[in-house]
């Protein structure tokens, strides 16, 4: 399924820097990436933004939905979007589970991820509390019209198709990445809150510890969404490796010319 998508920046031809392809989180869509894109594209990227299928701009198709599934629609669409391969892939949480099972099946095509609240196991707790969110408080709080009062996040995810939450709650409390994210090729670079309830913070740690060149951001006070309250902090996070990477690549051509 082709999904509903964007680019901001520079053409292909004119994003020297290269391409960063953002994947939001369930619940939600490419508009949470609204702090980071114009921080990227001023800085010559060319950001690629997704939505996820029953989310955004895309629809619900009303069909059995798995991890297979999404990967397949992300797959779909970003070869039709004329991807600049190796590209850098921020993802979080589901984007982030959909950017590591990917990256095992078309390591080519990244660069780096850059996994944010990416949880290993979905905890039975966390399951259970969603599921109870969209049988019961969803409904009422509609209803009520309170969610029109709400901020973006919230109100956003309760304007979701309950099919959309449903599938993903029975699709995804039961999923363990944790071989997957042993077997990637590509620099991956994990950021989390301290207390996130869904991508616990001792998870993510040890995940980290087992990737050999891996490393671990910790938003001290951050919960599930800490790029929204730390959003330069968050882009920070990003752009010192891509900055790193950029410079090891110029460092070259410099003594080339110095030569």
């Amino acid at each position: 399924m082709k999904l509903a998508s964007k680019s901001e920046g520079p053409d292909k031809a004119d994003a020297k820097k290269g391409d960063i392809v953002f994947i939001h989180g369930t619940g939600s869509n490419s508009q949470m990436w609204r702090n980071q894109v114009p921080f990227f594209v001023e800085r010559g990227y060319r950001c690629i933004l997704l939505d996820l299928r029953g989310h955004g701009g895309t629809e619900e198709p009303k069909m059995k939905t798995s991890l297979r599934v999404h990967a397949d629609d992300v797959s779909e669409t970003l070869s039709q979007k004329d991807l600049d391969t190796p590209a850098y892939f921020v993802g979080h949480s589901l984007g982030a589970i959909i950017s590591v099972f990917l990256a095992n099946e078309k390591p080519e095509w990244f660069k780096a991820i850059f996994a944010a609240s990416l949880p290993g196991t979905v905890s039975p707790a966390v399951v259970l509390s969603f599921r109870m969110f969209y049988n019961g408080v969803l409904q009422s709080v509609r209803k009520s019209g309170l969610h029109s009062q709400l901020a973006w996040r919230e109100r956003t995810l309760f304007e979701m198709d309950e099919f959309t939450l449903k599938e993903i709650a029975d699709e995804f409390g039961s999923i363990d990445l944790r071989d997957k994210v042993r077997s990637l090729k590509c620099p991956v670079h994990f950021a989390t809150g301290r207390f996130d309830p869904v991508a616990r913070y001792p998870q993510v740690k040890q995940m980290h510890s087992e990737l050999a060149g891996s490393t671990l951001k910790v938003f001290n006070w951050g919960g599930h969404n800490f790029m929204d309250a730390s959003a330069g902090e968050f882009n920070d996070w990003i752009f010192s490796y891509l900055a790193n990477q950029a410079s090891k690549i110029d460092l070259p051509a410099s003594k080339n010319r110095l030569g």
